[in-house]
């Protein structure tokens, strides 16, 4: 039988994929960014530290995130045009806050950020009668393991 190759579909693109988006709009823009870099109480860099970028004005506390490099530096891609908190999130806070980064514009470059001591909560742990229990420590829950900056290492 003769083949008629004006008849069949092209194998490029499955019937199903034509089908898909042939009457949606399907537009990509491209995002935003900020980026910067994040040093301690004394001007030296944190590395490996996990920053995040949430809208400001939402309830939502995530966002995109990036990672600093081993000069502190980050770069956080794919925003919407908007103002962002950018944090430490508590999962890999490490005791840290972020400073400097409460309210950034979409777009922003050159920030200049500050990694310190978070509060600390200190006090006796008693019982239902009030009475004093044995000494505890509580340390704040860590997210999985990642590499530690080392100047976050005892010496």
């Amino acid at each position: 039988m003769p083949h008629d190759s004006a008849s069949e579909e092209p194998n490029d693109t499955s019937r199903s994929e034509r089908f898909a988006t042939s009457r949606r709009p399907f537009v990509l823009h491209k995002g935003l960014s900020v980026d910067g870099v994040v040093v301690d109480a004394d001007g030296k860099p944190v590395r490996s530290l996990e920053i995040t970028a949430a809208l400001v004005g939402t309830d939502d506390r995530y966002g995109p995130a990036a990672w600093t490099d081993q000069d502190g530096r980050f770069e956080i891609r794919g925003l919407k045009p908007g103002h962002y908190r950018l944090s430490i999130p508590p999962w890999f806070s490490l005791g840290l806050r972020l400073t400097g980064g409460d309210d950034v514009a979409a777009g922003s470059t050159g920030l200049a950020l500050t990694a310190i001591e978070g509060s600390r909560l200190a006090g006796i742990v008693v019982d239902e009668n009030g009475a004093p229990n044995e000494p505890q420590k509580s340390t704040p829950r860590r997210g999985p393991k990642k590499p530690r900056s080392p100047w976050l290492l005892p010496s």
